[in-house]
């Protein structure tokens, strides 16, 4: 007959990555204080509370793919804070790794053993003060806008030449256009952005009177954009059309010069706009067109028209860049791996940046840079890591899962991560991605975020 405290056994495990042991040794106590005092017998004591319990355990690993789950193991072991483990006796205690210790012998291959110190984890933790990372993000990203736009108004005029005027209309004839094609892919919402749009592109000729106003709608243009989706990766599919805005703004017929117009588009969302072909700006052009700024000269036709044309698509592409740090701040992000690479991208993007920035600019640039890399180098501490693991044989994810981990939480995850057809058929031989421990993900399947934004997307959620 079955003895009765066998109905409780159950796979030992700490925070879900599942081990064989044999014995446990739990100790505990008071926490006592003696005190003895001169030409006294005897002594007091006093109790300052109960000791931590302790568990000592020797856990042990085999098999042929002993050495993937020993990793896991160790991954675990070492990963800050407290943790669950659940002994075989089936009971659930709340510890913090002290010490461990491996052992590996050749004459034991496909085997290893660990020996392992845990403690109780208090039941409440004490207050810590923790930085807002993300809100410093916010703040860096407002400051960054302003320096944007501020860099922007001492360099642009539209002064003297009509010209000048016809091409900032067509410039933001151009955004209204690539946002209008944005939203109307499917993206999200159209009516209130196309609005505020079109609202800006009839207000040209007053705002660009003032730089610093004309920069300040455009700001708010773009970031109404953004808000008007309500996660980080759809922030990103709206904001990544303007990387490289631009690139696309129509020209008029080859022949045609500064001033020549281009027909009109046979279905076009407003008033053609002629758009005039400019050629890009050199840097030594806008470095002259600062001086000129500070000094008051006055810059040629050819390269006014051109300084403007480029200092407002970068003041575009500078201020969607913005808000894409501002939604990788909001972002989640299903492992370790996806934050740190989306920030070494984003901080790789603001680097080069500020090979080109004026110096207040500059400034700002550089703090949103410290930022984000502080925010998603917090972040990714907290979260799990990615490991390649190969199946020796084939086997439904079920019963991977259940191998890896301990349990069956992980089942859908290993299926949707490594876009599994088939459940019940893992093939063996083929190597899959898998988090490193038993924690639930929440985030898109994705390793990381890369510079393309279709592929950087795919680490948030």
């Amino acid at each position: 007959m079955a003895i009765s405290w066998r109905k409780d056994m159950r796979p030992a495990a700490f925070r879900g990555i599942a081990f064989e042991t044999s014995t446990r040794v739990l100790n505990g106590g008071r926490r006592l204080v003696e005190h003895a005092y001169p030409q006294r017998d005897g002594s007091e004591t006093e109790d300052l509370g109960r000791l931590p319990h302790g568990i000592k355990i020797t856990a042990f690993l085999f098999g042929t793919d002993y050495q993937v789950r020993r990793d896991i193991l160790i991954d675990a072991l070492e990963r800050s804070g407290p943790g669950e483990y659940t002994d075989p006796w089936g009971v659930h205690h709340t510890v913090v790794c002290k010490t461990w210790t491996l052992t590996e012998t050749l004459n034991q291959g496909g085997y290893c053993s660990f020996s392992i110190d845990f403690t109780q984890a208090p039941a409440r933790a004490h207050h810590r003060v923790v930085a807002d990372t993300g809100y410093a993000v916010g703040t860096a990203a407002t400051a960054a806008s302003a320096a944007a736009a501020s860099s922007f108004s001492s360099v642009f005029s539209l002064s003297g030449v009509n010209a000048y005027l016809a091409d900032a209309t067509a410039v933001v004839n151009g955004l209204y256009d690539q946002l209008s094609d944005m939203v109307q892919s499917g993206v999200g919402p159209v009516g209130d952005l196309l609005d505020a749009a079109e609202d800006l592109l009839s207000s040209v000729a007053t705002l660009s009177s003032v730089p610093i106003d004309f920069a300040r709608r455009v700001d708010r243009l773009i970031s109404q954009a953004a808000a008007l989706f309500p996660t980080a990766k759809a922030r990103f599919l709206i904001l990544s059309g303007l990387n490289r805005f631009g690139d696309n703004i129509p020209s008029p017929a080859a022949s045609g010069g500064v001033y020549a117009p281009a027909a009109a588009p046979a279905a076009a969302p407003m008033p053609w706009v002629p758009m005039p072909w400019v050629p890009g700006a050199t840097p030594a052009q806008v470095q002259t067109a600062i001086i000129a700024a500070t000094t008051g000269q006055t810059l040629s036709v050819s390269d006014r028209l051109a300084v403007n044309r480029a200092v407002l698509v970068r003041l575009i592409q500078d201020l969607a860049f913005i808000e894409q740090v501002r939604a990788a701040a909001t972002a989640t992000y299903d492992n370790a791996g996806a934050a740190l690479q989306a920030r070494d991208t984003l901080a790789a993007a603001l680097e080069e940046r500020l090979n080109t920035a004026d110096d207040a600019l500059f400034a700002a640039l550089m703090a949103l840079q410290t930022a984000i890399v502080s925010d998603l180098t917090q972040r990714a501490a907290q979260l799990d890591q990615l490991v390649s693991y190969t199946p020796t044989a084939t086997v439904p994810a079920l019963v991977l899962a259940y191998r890896l981990y301990g349990n069956a939480n992980q089942e859908a995850d290993i299926v949707t991560r490594n876009a599994i057809r088939h459940p019940g058929m893992i093939p063996g031989g083929v190597a899959l991605s898998i988090l490193a421990n038993g924690a639930q993900s929440t985030g898109a399947q994705s390793s990381g975020a890369q510079s393309n934004s279709s592929q950087l997307n795919g680490g948030l959620s």
